[in-house]
C-alpha cells in the first residue's frame, strides 16, 4: 500500500435497465467541472439522450466505461442495485397473482387437480422470497416458517432448494455462533432446535458442518458440568441439558 493518490472527475449516465455509462478523467479545476456538468445536465433534462451520450464521449474520449469493465463482485453489486426496482415490481406482480388466487389454489389441491403452471410459479416465487427473508433475520418467526413450509409442501412448489439450503445453513451456523457466545442461554438453543425440526420437511440438503463443529466443542466443554448440575436438582441446568441434547441429535452430533 502506498500513499499515492490522484484527483479525478467522473459522470455517470443511466439511460435505463442495465445500461450504465461512465466517463472518467483527471480533474482540472472547478470551472472545467462545472462546464461539463452543465452540458450533460442540459441535454439530459431536455430528454435528448443521444446528445447526452455524444457529450459524454466528447468530454471523456476513450475513458468511457460500462458495467462490463468492473470486477465480477462489483458487477454483481451494481447490477443488483440497478435491477432492484424491476425486481420489486416483479415481486409485487407475483404476490398480487398469488394472493388473488390463494383460495383457488387450495380448492384445486382439495380436488387433487394440478394448478396451472403460472399459478404454481407465482406461488413458488412468493413463498421462496418470504423464506429467504426469514433466513435473513436474526430471530426466526417459527409460526411463519411453519406456514410457508406447509404451503410449499401442499402445492409441491419448486423452491430452488440449493439456494434456500445455502441460506438456511448460513442462518443455522450464525445462530450456533451466537450460542457459542452465550452457551448457557437456553432460549437460543431451543429456538434453533425448533427451527431445525421445521426445516427437515424441506429436504434442503443442509451443509451446516460449522454448526456441527461448534455444537461438538460446546458439548465437550459444557455438557458434563450441566448434566451434573441437573442431576443435583438444578432446574435451569436440567432444561439446558434437555434442549442441548435435542439440538445435538438434530445436528447429528454425538455427546456421549
Amino acid at each position: 500500500m502506498t500513499g499515492e493518490h490522484i484527483l479525478v472527475q467522473y459522470a455517470v449516465l443511466h439511460p435505463g435497465d442495465h445500461n450504465v455509462i461512465c466517463g472518467l478523467n483527471f480533474y482540472v479545476d472547478r470551472q472545467h467541472f462545472s462546464s461539463m456538468e452543465e452540458k450533460l445536465r442540459a441535454s439530459f433534462e431536455r430528454g435528448e439522450l443521444a446528445e447526452a451520450i455524444r457529450t459524454l464521449d466528447s468530454i471523456f474520449g476513450e475513458n468511457i466505461f460500462s458495467i462490463q469493465h468492473l470486477f465480477r463482485d462489483d458487477q454483481r453489486r451494481v447490477v443488483d442495485k440497478v435491477l432492484s426496482t424491476a425486481l420489486e415490481t416483479a415481486e409485487s406482480s407475483y404476490r398480487e397473482v398469488y394472493e388473488a388466487n390463494y383460495t383457488i389454489l387450495n380448492f384445486l389441491e382439495h380436488l387433487h387437480i394440478p394448478a396451472p403452471e403460472y399459478l404454481r410459479r407465482a406461488a413458488a416465487y412468493v413463498v421462496g422470497t418470504d423464506l429467504k427473508r426469514l433466513f435473513g433475520s436474526r430471530h426466526m418467526d417459527l409460526e411463519r416458517l411453519q406456514q410457508l413450509m406447509a404451503e410449499a409442501g401442499k402445492w409441491s412448489l419448486d423452491l430452488h432448494q440449493d439456494e434456500l439450503g445455502f441460506l438456511a445453513a448460513n442462518w443455522i451456523n450464525q445462530r450456533m455462533l451466537a450460542i457459542k457466545d452465550a452457551p448457557k442461554h437456553t432460549a437460543e438453543i431451543r429456538q434453533l432446535s425448533e427451527t431445525l425440526e421445521h426445516l427437515m420437511g424441506l429436504r434442503l440438503g443442509l451443509h451446516h458442518w460449522k454448526a456441527q463443529n461448534v455444537c461438538f466443542a460446546l458439548g465437550k466443554e459444557y455438557f458434563p458440568e450441566m448434566r451434573i448440575a441437573a442431576e443435583k436438582g438444578d432446574a435451569n441446568a436440567a432444561a439446558w441439558v434437555e434442549h442441548f441434547r435435542h439440538l445435538a441429535a438434530l445436528l447429528q452430533v454425538a455427546l456421549e
